[in-house]
């Protein structure tokens, strides 16, 4: 929901409902009703704007980024061109790392083939017993 959005970034940003409201010149009321109602228009890219994040983080749609994300494209961007190579090659670096102990992690978890065999128990059952061809 809007609201469960909205109040993690502004914890996670240290300000309150009504901070936010002051900010974006609105009566404190709106931050009340934000809790019945999802803003619309004008108003939702006010609060997107003054919050630093897309209105479509804000409204939960599937393709968008993190408010960590933003960020760091907000830096990739104000970075000169050593940066930006700096940045691009501590990304990839931190990628195949990830990706190389998740595929050790899944390994770890999946049986070899020896555990995958199951013998039957020394114990047999009639049910267990091949039964001839009738």
């Amino acid at each position: 929901m809007f609201i469960d959005r909205l109040n993690a970034i502004l914890q996670e940003k240290n300000i309150s409902g009504n901070a936010l409201c002051k900010k974006i010149n609105m009566p404190n009321a709106n931050y009340t009703n934000w809790k019945k109602q999802t803003p619309k228009g004008e108003t939702l890219k006010q609060i997107a704007d003054a919050l630093d994040v897309s209105i479509d983080w804000l409204l939960e749609r599937e393709d968008s980024i993190e408010p960590i994300e933003s960020e760091l494209l907000s830096n990739f961007r104000e970075a000169d061109e050593r940066g930006k190579s700096n940045i691009t090659n501590i990304a990839e670096l931190e990628a195949r790392r990830s990706r190389k102990e998740k595929t050790e992690s899944q390994e770890n978890q999946q049986p070899s083939a020896a555990q995958k065999i199951q013998f039957p128990n020394s114990e047999k059952n009639s049910e267990d017993e091949l039964k001839p061809f009738a």
